[in-house]
């Protein structure tokens, strides 16, 4: 079986974070430890921002983000992971769906009005631009910049992140929000870990959002390898574009991604179940334009993105070119087939 994802690990970086993570262990600190102090000092000074707040996951960072956001009303993309919908809603926010034009889908950052967008992800409040107050959902965008040559989550006031099983880097689960507003880091820290005030004393209103050595580990010996990471993940998208037409391609990405979209007419649950027949494990978007119905919005005017007709590709480090051209050939047999047959 040719899977969909694997997290960037191989003999070199699992040897570095075994290493990080028995360091942890000696020490008895599982919990805020060294690594994850290490791990939050360089992805600051990597993106250029005064403090990264590591999370157990990008939407408990999420949540957290919300929940000190005072504006009554989220406004969301349309084409954008569930994640930031569920969490407006769990706080009981009123969320609006912001439609964009299609070429913002898929692996770009571009610029758009007053909005920083990035792959799959955008703003998450309305009520806050660029260079102002801006929340930004970059969990796709790790190590990306945007239109301008700015690192993502260097500017507007918070931005998520996502170390989940299929990004870039991979904690197993994890996230974080990189900041410059030092009170809003201060509250954060102190969310995340039941209201504890630095001598260790609990408060009230706090969550268990709390990250781990473990997960820290993997993310410092990942970023020990990022250059080999990136180049095998550039590679392989390359070759995806030498042999399928319609694959998404923006100026600035991270490659974590292949998205392609099927021909006009050709039915992707068919694609999806040809593919896996000859073993080839290919993920579908879940956006929040289609799931916001699951919410009762049935009269949000949603425009016709066609999003039923994207699917993604296998791709992480170390696929072999022999499997991306398997995967070529199948899909392009499939589809080829599909056409003939309409």
């Amino acid at each position: 079986m040719i899977k969909a994802y694997r997290p960037a690990i191989n003999d070199k970086i699992l040897k570095s974070a075994t290493k990080y993570f028995t360091e942890a262990l000696s020490s008895g600190n599982i919990l805020f430890g060294d690594n994850v102090k290490e791990i939050e000092r360089r992805i600051s000074e990597i993106i250029g921002v005064n403090h990264c707040i590591m999370f157990n996951s990008a939407t408990t960072a999420i949540y957290s983000v919300i929940n000190f956001d005072s504006q009554r009303a989220i406004t969301i993309p349309a084409i954008n992971f569930v994640s930031l919908q569920d969490m407006a809603f769990a706080l009981d926010k009123e969320v609006f769906y912001e439609h964009r034009d299609e070429t913002l889908i898929g692996n770009t950052i571009p610029y758009y009005g007053s909005t920083w967008h990035t792959p799959l992800g955008g703003s998450v409040s309305r009520a806050f631009k660029v260079m102002n107050d801006e929340y930004v959902d970059g969990s796709q965008a790790f190590l990306c910049k945007d239109a301008f040559g700015n690192m993502i989550g260097s500017k507007g006031k918070a931005t998520v992140f996502s170390f989940t099983f299929n990004k870039l880097l991979s904690a197993g689960e994890g996230g974080c929000v990189v900041t410059n507003d030092d009170e809003l880091a201060k509250d954060l820290r102190a969310f995340r870990d039941h209201q504890r005030t630095e001598d260790r004393t609990v408060g009230a209103g706090g969550t268990n959002f709390r990250p781990n050595e473990l997960g820290c580990s993997l993310l410092l010996a990942q970023l020990e390898n990022l250059d080999y990471i990136k180049e095998s993940l550039k590679k392989s998208h390359l070759l995806y574009r030498e042999s399928i037409d319609d694959i998404l391609v923006g100026g600035s990405c991270n490659h974590t991604r292949v998205m392609v979209k099927l021909p006009e007419g050709i039915d992707r649950d068919q694609v999806l179940s040809e593919l896996l027949e000859a073993e080839i494990e290919c993920p579908t978007p879940v956006m929040s334009f289609s799931a916001s119905r699951l919410y009762g919005n049935e009269d949000e005017e949603i425009e016709d993105y066609e999003w039923d007709r994207y699917i993604c590709l296998p791709q992480y480090m170390d696929i072999s070119e022999d499997d991306v051209n398997a995967v070529c050939v199948e899909y392009n047999k499939i589809i080829s087939k599909l056409k003939e047959a309409k």
